[in-house]
């Protein structure tokens, strides 16, 4: 029977042989999300501290020690917070008469913990829970005494809020039914309560604490008897493990799965065990100190106290992440299996409950972290006066509306110019930057977050750093919506594409804002900038990014807006690319690429400004992993990674294009900041996961990409590993020497066009990123990959054309067609290419024609590459399509190399007939020169009738004995 003060000799005597350790502990779980603020109890104080901000830890109220060992109805017990971040529960003691006092349940409001300026603010807390008051046995012979108390608060999925109700009770006692564990369960906002299951003392022992998994219709509890502990579910009694000991517990936050801290005849082990079966899944020997466990939010880390190295070696002592075995996950061999977490926060005590050992007192908030999505150059709505200019509903396109004046931050056309803050989701029915709108909508609706997520259109015109205040305000705007304030939160997850990526690269660059963001996943990023992007500086053709641009824009319109945007200037390759243009046959530094440029009409101060920024911020940055920093990078298409200009007398310029491992836009070099497969890249070691055969504008839309990111974004989950291909370079590079009109996509086909008998035009496939076609002068290259779309088409008019196959090894020997006349298809592979010409299989010629270096692609004449010395020679013959005779019957030509060389000119007309005879030329040294021909008395009859169509050719052959021949057709014609 029940006496004042001597409850405790009845409790023990009662339980005594079940076991030594029988005090109540405590309960909690965890839910889905991102980690935030850590709870804690230490010397009978209850704290709470956000790690991610300046402010010290919060002291909310005083609760029961576990130092004071007759405790033993208001025992220390572990807090629990809700599902939704808001509330913490805990335990606190309550008067109970004459007897000791008595636990009871509190709820603590932390909602407007954080003022919308940073600032503290007020933290109420409430008691929910009215245990039974105790009774004295009413005489001495009297079995009716009692004496109850709550303790382990947990929250339900549902978020209703649950705790374990303990009495212990005469045999007369009022409440004698429910002696032993009753788990007790309230809808939090209602106040009603009820009984969900009950346990017993007798045959089952006491109930110490109780967790309540994610989609669990009853909770696990941890049962302490004479053969030791089990973990049972507590309504079915299904037994779900049997161990010596368990002196912690917590569930995974999808609640599949079970973490406990058990204490083996080896000593101390940590388990993970499957929720229904008990099956154990992984488990690895503990030190001593690592007592306290919980699932981390992202379900892919458990947190256990104890001692961890940080990537210096200093050794960190407090909570620590320890990865659990993830075979699908994006982890190395290298990466440490336990890592220090929150690192630099105020050294606390994580205490346990009760004097006899028991669950730990911590638990660690789920946050519902903001995600936002910064697209690339050309991603964001561009409006002027209103009118959206970029990108209109349909063409024409009139980018040099919105042009910038020379300093790049200026309006140099519209003084109202300026984004709407919403991306380009699609241009004539295809996807632009659509998908990403649907991805983040989906993920962090799923993740119970429906409106945590923006895609954040921006200047993508201007430098990085023009569009800072920008983020600050998306970042501040997101983390002060509902949810998130109460909360707490203060940071927000990023995914970028391409030049979005520099700009967050920047941002962080300022620890201060660095602290705003919690983990970051770079897609298609030009760290290092890229060749490609510098053609519309140039000579105005294509789009940084967006390749299909020059199929709407006029070249002229397309320099005049580009020559001054900051932002095109940032994605050019930087100091760490390494030497990239050649020009004139000498590699140029990058004051010989300010020059180049700027003799084309470029800004050089915005070239300067661009590289001055580059060499702060490339290198990869997470401060000591507390930005969680993660890159994708693009290979298996061909990407140019060099540019060789030969600049002739007619004011014309031989290009050369030398092709590599990318994305087709972002070398691969530049995308990793090293050599391709790198686990040390420039800067901090990011882990860098790669996606084959995906085009640059299309990798955030890429399905394997999304899924592999979703619950990083979301909750910080480690990565899915991308798929293991194949990736070896596989395309082929076709050079039609000519101009080739390419036209405008149809309506119809929105880039989705199938293959016809006469191949998918070429606007159709760029639109659609199946090839890239790039318009150099005199020549259309077009760049197919395998495994990329089907056969395309355009007509050719007379045109001789090579097909060259891309390997890692470069660019192959280029089968030669031509002339031909008709509509041309190209099908096959880059190995086996098939070729038809209006329906007629056609073959390369057998005598060749104009021919190219390895790795190379050019206009007017092809050029070698510059470290292939064995291909090194490269003819070149400038003429126009009507080339004049004067009164003594004489033509000049145009005729170059790129070294040193000698060589023959040769002019025939219709079957191979001499037109003239054949003359001699001598190149001291690289360039262009002119050589006069003297036509036959003949040919000079005919040409004064009529027209004579003829062939002019030039074969050069070097010092080392190779040779180079280039051919062009054109029309003689007497001079009026």
């Amino acid at each position: 029977m029940f006496a004042p003060r001597s409850g405790l000799a009845g409790l023990l005597l009662a339980t005594a042989a079940l076991t030594a350790a029988a005090l109540p502990q405590s309960a909690s779980a965890s839910f889905s999300g991102s980690s935030g603020k850590i709870a804690w109890i230490s010397n009978g104080v209850l704290r709470v501290d956000d790690p991610y901000d300046a402010l010290p830890p919060r002291t909310i109220t005083t609760v029961p020690k576990a130092e004071e060992p007759l405790n033993v109805l208001s025992p220390e017990s572990a807090v629990s917070w809700s599902p939704d971040g808001t509330k913490l529960a805990f335990v606190k003691s309550i008067p109970n008469g004459v007897f000791q006092d008595m636990t009871a349940i509190h709820v603590a409001d932390l909602s407007q913990a954080t003022n919308p300026d940073g600032t503290e603010g007020p933290i109420t807390w409430e008691r929910v829970s009215s245990p039974y008051p105790g009774k004295v046995a009413s005489c001495n012979l009297c079995e009716d005494g009692e004496v109850t108390f709550d303790h382990a608060p947990a929250w339900t999925p549902a978020g209703d809020l649950s705790w374990i109700r303990q009495v212990y009770a005469d045999d007369a006692a009022q409440h004698v039914a429910e002696n032993g564990a009753t788990v007790m369960a309230k809808p939090y906002e209602t106040g009603l309560s009820g009984a969900v299951a009950h346990i017993p003392l007798k045959p089952y022992g006491v109930v110490e604490s109780m967790v309540w998994p994610q989609g669990a219709g009853e909770p696990a509890v941890i049962i302490a008897g004479a053969d030791g502990t089990q973990v049972m579910k507590a309504s079915s009694k299904q037994k779900i493990t049997q161990e010596l000991g368990v002196g912690d517990m917590d569930a995974s936050p999808d609640g599949s799965r079970m973490v406990i801290r058990t204490t083996t005849t080896s000593g101390p082990r940590m388990k993970v065990i499957r929720w229904s079966t008990g099956e154990v899944l992984y488990d690895y020997k503990l030190a001593f100190s690592d007592t306290a466990v919980r699932y981390a939010p992202d379900g892919t880390r458990l947190i256990v106290s104890g001692c961890a190295n940080d990537r210096s070696g200093q050794q960190h002592c407090g909570w620590k992440t320890h990865r659990i075995p993830d075979p699908d996950g994006d982890v190395r061999d290298t990466d440490p299996v336990e890592e220090p977490y929150l690192d630099g926060n105020p050294a606390w005590v994580i205490g346990h409950t009760s004097a006899l050992g028991g669950r730990s007192t911590g638990d660690i908030q789920s946050q519902d972290v903001p995600v936002i999505f910064a697209p690339g150059f050309l991603g964001s709505e561009i409006v002027c006066g209103g009118e959206k200019v970029w990108m209109p509903a349909i063409p024409p396109i009139h980018l040099e509306r919105i042009a910038m004046a020379a300093d790049g931050k200026t309006e140099a056309a519209c003084p109202a110019a300026s984004p709407t803050g919403k991306e380009v989701d699609s241009f004539l029915g295809a996807d632009v930057y659509g998908h990403a709108t649907d991805w983040l909508k989906d993920i962090k609706t799923r993740a119970g977050d429906p409106d945590g997520w923006y895609v954040m259109g921006w200047d993508w015109r201007k430098s990085p750093e023009e569009s800072f205040k920008r983020v600050d305000e998306q970042i501040d705007r997101l983390v002060k919506q509902d949810l998130p304030r109460r909360q707490g939160v203060s940071r927000a997850a990023f995914a970028t594409h391409s030049y979005g990526s520099l700009l967050m690269r920047a941002y962080i660059e300022d620890p201060a804002r660095a602290k705003k963001v919690a983990r970051m996943v770079t897609v298609g990023a030009p760290w290092w900038g890229a060749p490609k992007p510098v053609f519309p500086i140039a000579f105005g053709i294509e789009g940084p990014d967006f390749s299909a641009l020059d199929l709407f824009i006029k070249n002229e319109n397309l320099r005049t807006f580009i020559i001054n945007s900051g932002g095109a200037y940032h994605l050019a390759p930087s100091d760490e690319y390494g030497q990239w243009l050649t020009y004139d046959a000498v590699r140029q530094d990058q004051g010989g690429v300010r020059r180049f440029l700027g003799s084309t009409g470029g800004n050089e101060a915005l070239f300067a400004a661009a590289r001055a920024t580059h060499q702060k911020i490339d290198g990869f940055k997470d401060y000591a992993g507390k930005i969680d920093f993660r890159s994708v990078t693009g290979i298996g298409l061909p990407t140019v990674e060099k540019v060789s200009i030969a600049p002739s007398f007619d004011g014309q310029a031989a290009i050369g294009l030398f092709f590599g491992q990318g994305d087709g836009t972002v070398p691969v070099r530049s995308a990793t900041q090293g050599d391709m497969g790198t686990t040390n890249p420039l800067g901090d070691d990011v882990h860098i996961q790669y996606r084959c055969g995906v085009p640059h504008m299309r990798q955030t839309a890429d399905g394997f990409t999304q899924r592999a990111y979703a619950d990083f974004l979301t909750s910080g989950a480690i990565p899915r590993r991308m798929p293991h291909t194949n990736c070896s370079l596989s395309g082929q590079v076709v050079k039609v020497f000519r101009n080739v009109p390419i036209g405008q996509p149809t309506p119809r086909s929105l880039g989705r066009a199938a293959p016809t008998a006469g191949g998918k035009s070429l606007a159709d496939a760029e639109l659609a990123d199946e090839i890239d076609v790039i318009r150099l002068p005199g020549q259309t290259t077009i760049v197919t990959s395998d495994g990329l779309g089907g056969p395309i088409g355009f007509d050719a008019e007379g045109d001789r054309f090579s097909i060259s196959a891309i390997t890692d090894a470069g660019e192959g020997v280029p089968r030669q067609y031509g002339p031909v006349t008709g509509r041309v298809v190209l099908g096959g592979t880059a190995a086996q290419p098939v070729v038809s010409v209006d329906g007629q299989v056609v073959s390369p010629n057998a005598e060749g024609g104009p021919s190219a270096g390895a790795g190379s692609s050019s206009g007017t004449a092809p050029l070698a590459r510059a470290d292939a010395p064995a291909d090194a020679l490269a003819a070149r013959l400038k003429v126009a399509k009507a080339l004049r005779v004067d009164a003594k019957g004489r033509v000049r030509v145009t005729v170059g190399a790129n070294m040193a060389a000698t060589g023959t000119i040769t002019l025939k007309g219709k079957g191979g007939k001499p037109l003239a005879k054949a003359a001699k030329m001598r190149l001291k040294k690289a360039g262009m020169t002119r050589v006069s021909l003297t036509l036959a008395k003949v040919a000079r009859a005919n040409i004064r009738r009529r027209g004579v169509v003829a062939t002019l050719a030039v074969t050069l052959r070097s010092a080392t004995g190779q040779t180079s021949r280039a051919a062009v057709k054109t029309t003689l014609r007497t001079r009026r």
